[in-house]
């Protein structure tokens, strides 16, 4: 079965999906909270086996930001230096 997303609300709990004979189907969401990493553990990330999406994604969001942050300041400096 295919699926195909197309403009939903956070508040829809279903979006459309493809059949077997090609016809249009509805398709349950699932939450982020209720769907979970089964990788191994992501040190760079402290991203953890069995952690939900929503977790995942805001402790790889925190990391991000804090690499954003200290390119900044390392530009910063450089400035400082020429």
């Amino acid at each position: 079965m295919g699926m195909f997303l197309e403009s939903t609300g956070c508040g829809e709990s279903t979006t459309n999906g493809l059949g077997k004979d090609g016809q249009t189907i509805k398709v349950p969401l699932q939450s982020g909270k209720n769907l979970h990493y089964n990788g191994p553990n992501l040190p760079a990330t402290g991203v953890r086996t069995c952690d939900s999406c929503n977790e995942a994604l805001q402790k790889m969001d925190a990391v991000i930001l804090t690499l954003k942050q200290q390119v900044y300041e390392l530009q910063q400096t450089l400035k400082l230096i020429k």
